[in-house]
């Protein structure tokens, strides 16, 4: 059965990446820039295995779009990722306390990365 992925980063060049990542390991992959069209995704479709999101994000942040899917009780598998150095501690802090299951620092290295998917929703 093929794994659905929603990957949701404001920035084009992460997200090409990712999904160049994904795809390659034979991985579904759809895409959204903001938290607030990935929740009206996810509201409407329940296939997807696993939200991958960065935290900091305009319109509606990675944080916020757990707390709205927690409030929605949607449950679904998160790998939160993030870039913000500044930042990181909190940001993890709130990843970890709108339970992502996983959190990962910018830049993303490739095999850390599938591995992190790989744990969480098994292969492709």
């Amino acid at each position: 059965m093929t794994k659905k992925i929603l990957l949701v980063d404001d920035d084009e060049f992460i997200r090409s990446m990712l999904v160049k990542y994904l795809t390659d390991a034979g991985y579904v992959i759809d895409q959204e820039n903001n938290g607030a069209d990935a929740f009206e995704t996810l509201k409407s479709d329940s296939s997807y295995n696993l939200l991958i999101t960065d935290i900091v994000m305009p319109n509606m942040t990675g944080c916020e779009l757990m707390k709205a899917l927690k409030k929605e009780q949607i449950r679904i598998p998160i790998l939160a990722i993030t870039g913000g150095m500044e930042n990181a501690v909190e940001e993890y802090q709130c990843a970890a306390d709108l339970f992502a299951d996983k959190t990962l620092l910018k830049p993303i290295d490739r095999s850390v990365f599938l591995h992190e998917v790989e744990e969480l929703i098994g292969p492709a």
